[in-house]
């Protein structure tokens, strides 16, 4: 049986297995997901992934680079709307 997985239902089985993303965060991933065509969600997979951060400063920590487009050159980055928050995959 195939259940289709909306943006709600991503969102919270991704934060109810991972309190680390945030509801914006969650929903910018899924929008990602299925502009490049992502047809399976699994959450395990997901929060191996990527990684939510609260701001450039925090992603600092964590990477080497000069600015955003440096970083997009490293790794696939995802802005949360409205938000200072980004989502940076893993590579």
């Amino acid at each position: 049986m195939e259940i289709q997985v909306t943006e709600e239902v991503f969102a919270d089985k991704l934060i109810a297995c991972d309190s680390t993303f945030s509801y914006r965060g969650a929903i910018a991933l899924f929008e990602h997901l299925e502009q490049i065509g992502e047809e399976e969600f699994n959450p395990v997979a997901v929060r191996c992934s990527f990684q939510e951060y609260d701001n450039i400063e925090e992603v600092r920590g964590d990477y080497s680079f000069e600015d955003l487009d440096d970083l997009a050159t490293q790794t696939t980055v995802i802005k949360i709307p409205k938000t200072d928050r980004l989502i940076i995959e893993y590579k």
